[in-house]
């Protein structure tokens, strides 16, 4: 009889208090199989959960790329061309099979942790198990509904369990719906093409994923995990950077000044004296307006547009006063450089860049909106204020110019080196060497080893795209974009120039003197999680522990001394302090260097990847 499992359901006891809730779906599906082993599954020998799908990968990692055929099939189903039935019936099949495994899991879970004895003794818990069964049963008695052929097959597959078998059975029936689907859309002209791109320095370069194109690959590359000893352009680099020291020393104080000064120089472009200019032609133009006299209608509208005038000016003098009021703090770091407190410097000009990009938005927003207004005036009134019309005009011509400037040269750095860049997917083409395949011809998995992208460095990106196309162009696309970090631990290299203090008396006349040296910095061994989640962790918060060495010259004989020590490096090594001896006459001596992701600020330390 057909409603057999349905009796057999009914007799086992079960219950599931709630159904698991899928997670956000993807064609394609990208697991990362890292060099540590961790992430696979001692158990099952599978790719671990918490390791596909995810936005960051080790960037010497191996990727196993699967195209969720079943899903792209429900999606191509909804092109207009294909029976709006059969779509409807996939993408129900499709929805009710995606969490089968938890599910069924779950059940033989609660089916061997039944108790009967303990049921008999409460009633209402009897009750409301029998409501949760009631409710389960209906859940699967609704895929039967979803094609007639459903609950015929539920008695081929009765081996499978009450549960099992309808799943088997829908399985089957959404295999044989999607063998329609392919060769319709074969024979509508229905093609899908997959590829990857390596995003670094500004270029998209594309990858060759087996199976899927005829790229050529790019030349193997391994980054270096275990970065002991400098490598050939870090040791050119340290030359340069001893010649620098060399040709800057006596001026370290100087140096502080023009990052103060460079970050002031960049705010005084807010609130320079062509505003101030602007704003006076204003008020002119509208004394005049007066003396030529208005109508009563006139005067009315002439008053609420003087009122949005005056909140702009407003607006502009509370904005110049505000900025004003930051310049001060800066200005001291001129005057007084060996005061500066690096957290507090760090921590103002994140909050002038916020400020900035929030109030200058909220002022280009309102001068936008008073322009517009301008403009929709026409007839006598709008003749007799058309001098106002063209004196802000040049208002918002020129402050449009100072607010673009400042975001796109502080604000979209910001953004970018916190995020990422940002990928038009939309640019990213298909070249000729990629294949078209058929659905039926679709290959359902490839693996890619990130060593055959080529050269890259932390926070390149990997892009992935999925296109089908129809006759009449696009009918379906998926993006992915992913990140590439070294997120397991590894040892770093960074070289660069130091700030040092002696702590002892030495022939340095300034506070700081100039330093080249080289870290080997120690990272990941207690963070590794953090920097699988968060592109910001790996772009600012990554920090580390290391070995410093650094060549000063405190006897100022010109000949460079050899320093050895330890330093702490935090925000992704934009702060770096610690504390070294003078190995030739063991004196101690601390040390800083700063390096911000702003046009203004660049003092630190240079990371190269190798």
């Amino acid at each position: 009889m057909k409603t057999n499992y349905k009796i057999y359901i009914a007799i086992i006891a079960i219950c599931i208090s709630s159904i698991s809730q899928g997670q956000e779906q993807h064609i394609i599906n990208i697991g990362e199989i890292d060099e540590d082993g961790r992430s696979i599954d001692k158990e099952t020998g599978e790719i671990k959960e918490s390791y596909i799908n995810t936005k960051i990968v080790d960037i010497n990692s191996v990727l196993d790329i699967t195209l969720d055929k079943t899903l792209l099939t429900s999606k191509i189903s909804k092109d207009p061309e294909l029976p709006t039935e059969l779509s409807e019936k996939i993408s129900e099949l499709h929805n009710a099979l995606k969490n089968r495994e938890e599910n069924l899991k779950a059940v033989q879970t609660l089916i061997n942790s039944y108790d009967f004895d303990t049921f008999e003794r409460d009633a209402v818990g009897t009750q409301a198990y029998f409501n949760d069964l009631s409710t389960i049963v209906k859940k699967v008695d609704d895929i039967t509904y979803i094609d007639d052929r459903i609950e015929d097959l539920t008695l081929k597959y009765d081996d499978k369990g009450p549960f099992g078998s309808v799943y088997f059975a829908a399985e089957e029936v959404l295999n044989e719906l999607t063998k329609e689907v392919e060769e319709i859309a074969t024979k509508n002209g229905v093609y899908v093409q997959f590829g990857g791109w390596i995003v670094a320095g500004g270029r998209q370069t594309p990858l060759n994923i087996p199976g899927y194109d005829d790229i050529k690959p790019q030349d193997p590359f391994q980054v270096d995990r275990w970065q002991l000893l400098p490598s050939p352009e870090q040791l050119e680099q340290l030359e340069d950077l001893q010649k620098l020291a060399k040709d800057n020393r006596g001026k370290e104080d100087e140096i502080i000044k023009s990052i103060a000064k460079n970050h002031l120089d960049q705010m005084r472009g807010i609130i320079d004296a062509t505003i101030r200019t602007i704003q006076d032609k204003i008020d002119e133009e509208i004394e005049k307006v007066k003396e030529i006299g208005l109508d009563i209608s006139e005067q009315s509208s002439f008053d609420t547009l003087k009122s949005d005038i005056d909140e702009v000016k407003m607006m502009i003098k509370n904005l110049k006063e505000e900025l004003i009021r930051r310049k001060e703090f800066y200005t001291s770091i001129v005057s007084n450089p060996e005061n500066i407190a690096l957290g507090t410097f760090l921590s103002n000009m994140q909050n002038d860049i916020t400020y900035i990009k929030n109030e200058g938005k909220l002022l280009l927003d309102k001068i936008n909106s008073v322009s517009t207004t301008l403009t929709g005036i026409v007839g006598d009134f709008g003749t007799k204020i058309e001098s106002i019309k063209e004196v802000f005009s040049e208002l918002k011509t020129h402050y449009t110019g100072i607010y673009n400037k400042v975001k796109n040269t502080i604000s979209s750095r910001i953004e970018q080196f916190l995020y990422g860049q940002k990928l038009d997917f939309a640019a990213l083409k298909f070249s000729e060497e990629v294949y078209k395949f058929t659905l039926d011809k679709l290959p359902q998995s490839s693996t890619f080893d990130l060593i055959n992208s080529g050269v890259r460095k932390d926070g390149d990106q990997l892009a992935f795209k999925l296109e089908v196309t129809g006759k009449d162009g696009v009918i379906y696309t998926e993006n992915r974009k992913i990140s590439m970090f070294r997120v397991l631990p590894h040892v770093e290299g960074t070289v660069g120039v130091i700030f040092a203090d002696p702590l002892a008396r030495t022939s340095v006349e300034t506070q700081f003197q100039l330093a080249p040296y080289y870290n080997v910095i120690f990272k990941g061994f207690l963070d590794r999680k953090a920097r699988r989640k968060s592109i910001t962790y790996n772009r600012l918060l990554d920090w580390g522990v290391g070995l410093h060495v650094s060549a000063p010259d405190f006897d100022g004989d010109d000949v460079p001394e050899l320093g050895a020590g330890v330093v702490v490096s935090i925000l992704n090594d934009y702060v770096q302090s610690g504390i070294a001896v003078n190995v030739f006459t063991g004196d101690p001596y601390w040390f800083f260097g700063l390096r911000l992701p702003v046009p203004s600020f660049n003092i630190g330390n240079v990371r190269t990847n190798n």
